[in-house]
């Protein structure tokens, strides 16, 4: 696993680890439903901005996200455009067709910013991609020791 947000790779793993043997014994659902477009038809990840307490209740444990959209939040800094075009689409009502079922989308997820790369539904009830866009600023100023997370100020 790569660094990210900050973390090591290493950091990554051990969460990624811990919640891997909870959905395997039991103690957390697996969840099924990709928060951001609800894709369902495939394996759904856990996504965190801030592994210094992965996965907290209420708070990083509801970004679920199908493989498609998974890629795109992690692939947002190196192609700004695609994220907000993709982002835009999923938030109208779009979710990224699978094309095949092992495909891996790492470096080729910009193709699923044209429209007849999406299947088009109802816009979701939550702008889970936005959330995650806004959650790294949190995660950036825990790290910072910012006082506004501690709620000092």
């Amino acid at each position: 696993m790569r660094d990210y947000n900050g973390f090591s790779g290493r950091q990554r793993q051990r969460a990624q680890n811990w919640l891997n043997r909870e959905w395997d014994w039991g103690r957390f659902a697996r969840p099924s439903k990709c928060i951001a477009c609800g894709q369902t038809a495939r394996v759904i990840d856990a996504h965190a901005e801030d592994y210094s307490d992965p996965f907290r209740a209420g708070v990083t444990d509801g970004f679920h996200l199908c493989r498609i959209c998974h890629s795109m939040v992690h692939l947002r800094s190196t192609n700004p455009k695609a994220w907000r075009d993709y982002r835009s689409k999923v938030e109208a009502g779009g979710r990224a067709k699978i094309l095949k079922e092992n495909q891996r989308y790492p470096g080729g997820t910009s193709k699923f910013t044209t429209d007849d790369m999406f299947d088009w539904g109802s816009p979701p009830q939550r702008q889970a991609l936005l959330e995650i866009e806004l959650s790294q600023d949190e995660a950036a100023r825990r790290l910072a020791g910012d006082p506004r997370d501690r709620g000092l100020e």
